[in-house]
């Protein structure tokens, strides 16, 4: 055994027991490493904190990663002219939106005779443009020494275009274009998603299908940014068929798009092709969630068909899928709308599990009392009738 001493333990020896740690994302056994170190009076040097730093990193433990790197900083040790270790405390700053404590990493990278390079300042500016710091993003950007590339372009324009300022959006598109900057599907993506903000479909539509003939591949993001922004235009035909061409491309949605074509179709009045459309959904192999459900339950009741919707009630039950006090609110008000009293009663007596809410009350007293039966409400709901 090396601590038994037959073999000195030394820097070295240690640093290799926490890189295998580390490489097997064992973060316990890398800590304990760092732990014995320490007791056998081998201070930790830069390898050490490198290592564990960069796995706090990739395990999402930020202030770890910070933690980590002031004892570092405490103990006299300097990450030295990698970037890396910077890179990722920086990152860890921006993950939870302090640009600040980001920006001075930065001054210290600097200080310390280490270059920043431009995944330092793509980290940075991304972490501007989340904070809605657009402008400090683009000064930063005029700033940094390596080039900027299309993945700083894009963050950039993008924080512009969110920050609503698209004249300076614009103008940076135009330079990448003129500097030769190559464009990403992630560039494509952040205009058709601009103009679908500004309602210009027909330019979203013309710049995907610029895309296509420069066969430069289309991605979920970009269909479903489409399908935002039709929806967003009441363009449910388009939204629809743009949810069909993914279908027949073979290319991915999710669930949340079709959710939100049904909402929109309900909202509509059309709850018979919300049905259609609920159908196709799941014959494509997307399983429908609760709000799903609670969608197409409000547009059948909102369209009077009752016993379509307690159909669909007991489908999402079956589907293992558990209603919410929002599923049996709408159903209540469905039966209630359809003076069907005391099947509300029935289902409001369920819901007693889920401890019915005010809006839950409130529907079933005006249901009974539109039907003559508000004597009932107190001994349905325990609750003495406050407009009485």
């Amino acid at each position: 055994m090396i601590l038994g001493g037959a073999v000195a333990p030394n820097v070295v020896i240690f640093n290799s027991v926490v890189n295998g740690f580390a490489r097997a994302g064992h973060l316990d056994g890398a800590l304990g490493t760092l732990r014995m170190m320490r007791k056998a009076g081998c201070d930790p040097d830069e390898v050490t904190y490198n290592t564990l730093i960069d796995v706090f990193h990739k395990l999402e433990r930020f202030d770890s990663a910070r933690e980590l790197l002031e004892q570092m900083w405490d103990s006299g040790i300097r990450p030295g002219v990698m970037a890396e270790t910077y890179n990722n405390v920086i990152a860890s700053f921006c993950e939870v939106c302090n640009v600040r404590k980001a920006k001075g990493i930065l001054e210290l990278m600097i200080d310390s005779g280490c270059k920043p390079d431009v995944v330092t300042y793509n980290t940075l500016i991304s972490g501007l443009c989340k904070v809605r710091r657009a402008d400090d993003a683009l000064q930063l950007m005029r700033e940094m020494e390596p080039a900027p590339n299309t993945i700083t372009y894009n963050t950039v324009i993008n924080g512009l275009w969110r920050s609503r300022k698209d004249t300076e959006a614009q103008a940076l598109l135009d330079e990448m274009i003129s500097v030769g900057c190559p464009f990403s599907v992630s560039t494509y993506n952040c205009v058709i998603a601009n103009l679908c903000r500004s309602r210009e479909m027909e330019k979203a539509v013309d710049v995907f299908l610029y895309m296509r003939k420069k066969k430069c591949e289309t991605d979920e993001v970009t269909f479903a940014t489409l399908v935002d922004g039709f929806l967003r235009d009441k363009r449910l035909e388009d939204a629809g068929g743009t949810l069909d061409w993914m279908a027949r491309a073979g290319i991915p949605s999710d669930v949340k798009s079709y959710t939100k074509l049904l909402n929109a179709l309900c909202d509509r009045g059309s709850a018979q092709k919300a049905c259609e459309i609920f159908n196709l959904m799941v014959d494509r192999g997307y399983a429908p969630t609760l709000v799903s459900y609670n969608v197409l339950l409000k547009g059948l009741c909102k369209a009077l068909r009752v016993e379509h919707a307690l159909v669909l009630f007991r489908e999402m039950q079956e589907r293992e899928i558990q209603p919410d006090v929002v599923s049996y609110t709408t159903v209540i008000k469905g039966l209630c709308a359809a003076r069907r009293i005391d099947e509300a009663i029935d289902l409001f007596r369920d819901t007693s599990f889920l401890e019915p809410n005010d809006i839950t009350h409130e529907t079933l007293r005006i249901g009974l009392e539109k039907s003559g039966r508000l004597e009932d409400y107190s001994s349905v709901t325990g609750r003495k009738d406050q407009n009485a």
